[in-house]
């Protein structure tokens, strides 16, 4: 090794022993062994101050940056992400010279990168030939070295606020990594997609989850729970029916299959079954959205028993003419509720009313398991079964400007779509959405080696885990039998008396929660004015340790609230998660600040929020005393 040489490598490995929390924890040791990982490189002189180097393993060999000016190759990449003001996050795949990272951190000040270097041996290599020193201590870059990125960037991004992610790829990289690097760049964006659903379906619905259980006060007491089915038909097949475009073709077959296996239904696929005659003995609701209660509408009969989620509209509830069974809740006020005729089940719920059915399929004990119409894709530009709901919804808005092939092309393009295959080797489109679920029943499916499961959807992508059947070949194999649904589902409601006084009781405690919610308001009303007071002073450099104790008494006081701060809570979380991903400041906002920014909007919103509970109690109170008197 030369001076020059050693001098540089010296530089780059200070930096990165300074700066271990922007490294792997083993990134020494794996430096020092990385001869294992077979690269050899060469460096490659340009006329100027710039350098490329050629990168060799088993024969093949690429050139890593442009062999004629890799500067100009890096502002080109990089220009698309920063020239994004809504990207916050860039990541680089195939780190290389640093010429990229450099590029980015150079035009932008607000914007952090993820560097990914997939070998050792090159970074080895690297750190002797470039000095990189700047960026390896440069601590909006997080570094992640080697071949097991996926988990520990997935972790990385889970905990950190994102508007919106770019990824560039080093063209040189792409040689000896391409499925590796398109794998993970696929990965990382399902992920962040999945990451923003959830914070978005929190988000949108915060409060319609609230308003819903107060609308279904009437029942949600007095029902029992989904657990009344749980081990009760141990080794009876069930067949989980989804809304997807394929369940036309096995939809007719049904009917028999009634005499073989327990049916479980989605919400979405009730009113195709109702058309072919078919009586399911459970369907499943989870969503709170009003156009849910459509679904529901003249397409089911009191044979069928619902398994819910306490949210869910409440006309669905009002108007459903079998038996209702609930699952356990994780919002306060639905707990709180269901409390007084005890532990209503878990079901293991993945986003999409499907992974509520075949979960409820599982906690009955049946084996085996046929999925049907979970298609996971768009086949034919197809987004359900005819005859569904949404089907009927896209027909009912075209017109001669705006087809049904039209608000379909637009519908599926309004989310990310990327090509898929499906079993029959058919080119289909899945979006994030679809990747999501998809992946979440593979895990399902992996975690459950005591139940055969079969996808008889017939169309729409395959499932690891799952073997792909006909429902037609399925049904031979099966034998009739009794399935005794109507003895399992019987008497679902507390008697009379019961109900009488658990009304009495709902009434009392939710007089006293109010008390609190009450109390809160008042606390965050005072917490607010401070605040105003607060950010003069931290502009000003006054003496302000007398106002953050003031606000530190407040918010204890606010935390001694154990009964009113899971209900406020539940209904702030777009606040909670505007200031979580750092929506609530801009980049000219002074750090000093950020904690007063903060602690005012939170105020703000525990005081609507407050204002939202008290009147849901109320209501929840008015409707109460009604049936009581």
């Amino acid at each position: 090794m030369s001076s020059a040489s050693a001098g540089i490598r010296g530089k780059n490995m200070d930096a990165i022993r300074a700066h271990r929390e922007l490294f792997p924890l083993d990134v020494e040791t794996r430096i020092a062994e990385a001869a294992a990982d077979g690269f050899s490189c060469t460096p490659i002189a340009i006329k100027g101050a710039a350098m490329s180097f050629k990168a060799s393993r088993d024969g093949a060999s690429a050139i890593m940056h442009s062999q004629y000016d890799p500067i100009k190759e890096a502002k080109t990449l990089a220009e698309e992400a920063v020239n994004d003001p809504d990207a916050d996050l860039v990541v680089v795949l195939g780190f290389g010279a640093g010429y990229i990272v450099r590029e980015i951190l150079t035009a932008r000040d607000n914007i952090d990168v993820i560097a990914v270097e997939p070998s050792y041996g090159i970074l080895n290599f690297l750190i002797d030939t470039f000095d990189m020193h700047d960026l390896f201590s440069d601590e909006r870059v997080m570094y992640f070295i080697g071949g097991s990125d996926r988990n520990d960037i997935e972790n990385y991004l889970s905990l950190r606020s994102t508007r919106k992610v770019r990824i560039i790829t080093s063209r040189g990289y792409w040689k000896f990594f391409s499925k590796d690097l398109g794998d993970l760049s696929q990965a990382i964006l399902n992920f962040v997609d999945a990451k923003s659903i959830n914070i978005n379906t929190m988000i949108r619905f915060d409060r319609l989850w609230a308003y819903n259980i107060i609308c279904n006060i009437d029942v949600i007491p007095f029902v029992h729970g989904v657990n009344r089915f749980f081990d009760r038909f141990a080794g009876v097949p069930a067949v989980v029916v989804s809304a997807g475009p394929s369940l036309e073709r096995n939809i007719g077959l049904l009917g028999e299959m009634k005499k073989k296996a327990l049916i479980i239904a989605v919400d979405t696929a009730l009113k195709p079954l109702r058309e072919h005659g078919i009586t399911p003995h459970i369907a499943v609701a989870i969503d709170p959205q009003g156009k849910n209660a459509k679904y529901f509408r003249n397409a089911v009969s009191s044979g069928t028993a619902l398994v819910s989620e306490s949210s869910i509209h409440n006309e669905i509830m009002r108007n459903y003419p079998g038996p209702i069974f609930l699952a356990a809740s994780p919002f306060p006020l639905a707990q709180y509720l269901m409390g007084f005729l005890g532990d209503r089940g878990e079901l293991t719920v993945g986003g999409s009313v499907s992974t509520a059915a075949i979960d409820i399929a599982c906690r009955t004990g049946a084996n085996p398991v046929i999925m049907l119409g979970l298609d996971l894709s768009f086949p034919e530009l197809a987004t359900h079964v005819k005859g569904s709901y949404h089907e009927e919804d896209f027909h009912t808005q075209v017109t001669k400007l705006d087809t049904y092939d039209g608000r379909i092309y637009k519908y599926i393009l309004s989310g990310r779509v990327t090509p898929a295959r499906n079993i029959h080797g058919e080119r289909v489109y899945v979006d994030a959405r679809f990747t999501m679920y998809r992946e979440w029943f593979e895990k399902y499916a992996a975690a459950k080696p005591g139940v055969k499961f079969y996808n008889a959807t017939e169309g729409g992508v395959a499932l690891n885990g799952m073997e792909n059947i006909t429902l037609a070949s399925l049904a031979k194999t099966l034998p009739d039998r009794d399935i005794d649904f109507e003895t399992v589902s019987a008497n679902a409601r507390a008697d009379t008396a019961t109900e009488a006084a658990i009304r009495r009781e709902i009434i009392d405690g939710f007089s006293a929660i109010r008390k609190e919610i009450r109390t809160m308001r008042r606390l965050a009303e005072d917490g607010l004015s401070i605040t105003d007071k607060l950010e003069h002073g931290v502009r000003h450099k006054h003496n302000v340790a007398g106002m953050v104790r003031s606000l530190n008494t407040i918010d204890e006081r606010i935390g001694e609230l154990h009964e009113a701060k899971p209900f406020v809570s539940v209904t702030m979380q777009r606040v909670i998660n505007y200031i979580k991903e750092g929506y609530a400041f801009d980049e000219h906002t002074p750090e000093e600040l950020r904690p007063v920014i903060a602690s005012r909007e939170l105020y703000k919103e525990i005081i609507r929020s407050a204002e939202y509970n008290d009147d849901l109690i109320e209501m929840g109170i008015r409707k109460l005393s009604k049936a009581t008197v």
